[in-house]
């Protein structure tokens, strides 16, 4: 396959291990910045819109033939690459990991919550804000100090601040709205300094570890100086955190859990460009999942568009030969169609073939005979 990354630096971590995952696959990985590309909408009614990377002495147009499946790494200028992005899958119809929506909403705080609390996700009590003439009503609704203050858009804990004082938290709204600055207010939930990362691979947590504040902050970003430690993720956290990265239409992303004194669990957060430093924490390698996770949508012809096979599909249809030939006995399964009338509209949870926890809203009688798939293996 030919995969692509999007990334304005080739040297960061994370798409060092991409590139060296998919290249150990078999695969052709490119990473293009997708700040130098412009896309062009046709005059041409419902068809031949393009785009070009245009580089300092060079000119060059991307080909919807030339890519299979797209990594976006796109941490900066998310609103312009992020229509770069849409350019790619939705006007061309190259499938993406990330979304073009899902990177927007992810990069707005408020958006994030906002779309999860839509999909029945519990989040902190949260107030948001960029013009108010009172201060201590804002304050009011949160509960009063102590509270999270937090900008809108901000990355790794940054813009980020606990109010402990009325007076300052007072005076730093005001200068905020002063600035024009959209920020959040949002409940404290003592965590004893803790949180949770869920890094989420399609349907599946793919790895997840508890993450320690240092002495005297209450931030627990690994990149701001934080402890790590590998956990295993409660099936309901799990699902949780999958419904909320397809929620804002992510197949790859990082989800943020905190729990309260009670043990209550609520998203904080989600992540469409996740930091790889929980690879030491957990001794996974978050690249290897997702390179096969987009090998699986390749065989089962949901990537776009459509490619004349190659060797790569022609060498896994081989291996799954004796899988697609029973494929005639699940479509006239009659207990099959009756799992599917009593489960549908429902999520199901349940262990794949490896042991790990799966969640999968049944909306058709296929997400039946994918559950089938992931927990028995056919000789």
């Amino acid at each position: 396959m030919n995969i692509l990354v999007l990334n304005s630096n080739p040297k960061c971590l994370a798409t060092r291990n991409i590139v060296e995952a998919g290249k150990k696959r078999g695969h052709k990985m490119v990473i293009l910045d997708p700040a130098y590309f412009s896309p062009l909408v046709s005059s041409v009614e419902r068809g031949f819109d393009r785009i070009y990377d245009l580089l300092p002495t060079t000119v060059s147009r991307i080909y919807i033939q030339d890519i299979d499946a797209i990594i976006p790494r796109i941490g900066n200028n998310v609103i312009y690459n992020s229509y770069v992005l849409e350019q790619l899958t939705l006007n061309m119809g190259i499938y993406s990991v990330i979304s073009a929506i899902g990177l927007r909403i992810a990069a707005s705080k408020w958006h994030t919550l906002q779309t999860v609390s839509r999909h029945g996700i519990k989040v902190p009590l949260t107030i948001y804000s960029r013009s108010s003439n009172n201060v201590e009503f804002l304050i009011e609704k949160i509960g009063s100090v102590p509270f999270v203050l937090k900008y809108n858009y901000g990355s790794q804990g940054l813009g980020v601040a606990l109010m402990t004082s009325k007076k300052s938290a007072i005076s730093t709204i005001e200068a905020l709205l002063k600035n024009k600055a959209d920020f959040l207010l949002q409940q404290y939930i003592e965590s004893k300094g803790q949180d949770i990362r869920a890094v989420v691979v399609g349907n599946q947590v793919i790895a997840s570890y508890k993450r320690t504040a240092p002495r005297g902050d209450f931030r627990s970003n690994i990149s701001g100086g934080g402890s790590g430690e590998s956990i295993n993720l409660s099936v309901e956290d799990q699902i949780i955190a999958i419904k909320a990265s397809q929620a804002l239409g992510l197949e790859f992303s990082g989800c943020d859990l905190i729990k309260d004194s009670k043990g209550t669990t609520y998203l904080t957060e989600v992540n469409s460009n996740p930091g790889f430093a929980g690879q030491k924490v957990t001794g996974i390698n978050f690249a290897e999942p997702l390179i096969r996770y987009i090998e699986n949508r390749e065989l089962s012809g949901k990537t776009a568009p459509a490619k004349t096979p190659n060797q790569f599909y022609d060498q896994l249809k081989e291996e799954n030969r004796k899988l697609w030939g029973h494929v005639k006995f699940f479509t006239e399964n009659r207990r099959i169609q009756q799992i599917f009338e009593n489960t549908k509209d429902k999520d199901i949870s349940y262990r794949d073939i490896s042991g790990k926890w799966m969640m999968r809203r049944i909306k058709n009688i296929y997400d039946i005979y994918r559950i089938v798939f992931d927990t028995l293996m056919i000789k």
